[in-house]
């Protein structure tokens, strides 16, 4: 039977929708501007990130012969050679258009993704995304890969903050970014290119266990609250006009079993929205090449219940047939498509997913939290 099929309908999840029309903006120079934003874990998905922003740069203003400079659209932990990840532009002292994507593994190996692009090609707002995996890095430009590179390792985390609009600031406005930046995403794992395409187009309102900043006239996180505080001037301005503004269709709800090391979460490929092709259920930080099954129900439940040593975030009065099995990859995270037919919408469902761990208690097994989930 067709997974979408089994789901009983009901009122549909919504969120507040939001204009879209502001970004950031930034100029290269002599002066430090920026925002930024204390550490919490979901600005390191150690085992496999997707950060993806809009961006504009305006290569024709960066100085040649005066010093090194590195226009930074976002780095993860700003002191030397402590960063966990960055996206910037390579422009060192010729003005290089070398945009690039990197990730330091916890061996302090900088693995670097980088794309050559011309002069004047990102002056107006492109998108950028660059994933991880600890197997291949991969830096996107409006949805098509133009760079990829092998890597290896976890993501190192010195729980530094998160920069955005600027990296290193021992010269003085060297490092900040030349032009905008809109719809900063952090995603708890790698993406698919199918994914990235189906919402590079969308003003999300959030994304389940990872960061959004929309930069609607605020620095705000709207995934999860947290707060970005700037330094300097750094307005509002235009933004990407044109984008869907909508709720990917799936929130946190409950814990992962707080009893095992290694926690998985439960996520969303893209949105619930139908004739969405792409749509898929994603756990993100499991046991490394485990076998695990994702249950349905038709709600969740207010408090967990022990089940074989797990806490159990669904009504087990609503559970549908379900136990959809998969087995995680070296990465800790599994997927199963859920191709969403064409005007799907008004139901709601929680899900959670459950895995084989050995090393988790007293029945080997650990799960992620429930996610409530509302096709669009």
């Amino acid at each position: 039977m067709h997974l979408i099929s089994m789901l009983a309908a009901a009122a549909l999840l919504t969120a507040p929708i939001l204009p879209q029309n502001q970004a950031i903006a930034f100029q290269n120079g002599s002066v430090d501007t920026h925002v930024e934003v204390p550490w919490v874990p979901a600005l390191v998905p150690a085992r496999g990130p997707t950060v993806e922003p809009w961006i504009s740069y305006d290569d024709s203003t960066i100085p040649v012969g005066q010093g090194f400079r590195w226009p930074t659209v976002a780095r993860q932990d700003v002191t030397p050679q402590g960063e966990s990840w960055f996206l910037r532009v390579g422009a060192s002292s010729t003005n290089t258009l070398n945009l690039e994507w990197a990730v330091r593994n916890t061996n302090n190996v900088l693995q670097f993704c980088v794309y050559t692009f011309t002069p004047g090609q990102l002056a107006s707002f492109n998108h950028v995304a660059g994933t991880w995996d600890g197997q291949q890095s991969v830096l996107y430009l409006n949805g098509v890969p133009v760079a990829t590179t092998p890597v290896s390792g976890t993501i190192r985390d010195n729980q530094g903050v998160l920069r955005i609009g600027n990296g290193d600031t021992s010269v003085a406005g060297y490092e900040v970014w030349n032009g905008t930046i809109d719809e900063l995403r952090i995603w708890p794992f790698a993406r698919t290119q199918a994914e990235i395409q189906a919402t590079m187009n969308d003003a999300l309102q959030s994304v389940p266990g990872g960061v959004t900043f929309n930069f609607e006239g605020r620095f705000v996180d709207s995934s999860s609250g947290f707060l970005g505080t700037p330094t300097g001037n750094v307005p509002f301005v235009p933004g990407v006009q044109g984008l869907t503004s909508a709720p990917l269709g799936g929130f946190v709800h409950g814990a992962a079993s707080a009893a095992c090391a290694q926690r998985p979460g439960a996520s969303l490929g893209s949105r619930t929205s139908g004739g969405n092709g792409a749509f898929e259920f994603v756990a993100y930080d499991g046991p490394a090449s485990r076998a695990g099954a994702l249950f349905f129900a038709g709600r969740s439940a207010a408090t967990p219940l022990d089940v074989l040593g797990v806490d159990v975030w669904l009504d087990l009065g609503t559970l549908l047939p379900s136990g959809f099995g998969t087995t995680t990859a070296a990465n800790g995270t599994a997927r199963i498509p859920a191709p969403l037919p064409p005007g799907v919408a008004g139901v709601q469902f929680a899900c959670q997913w459950v895995f084989l761990d050995p090393t988790c208690g007293f029945q080997g097994l650990t799960a992620s939290h429930a996610l409530l989930v509302g096709l669009q």
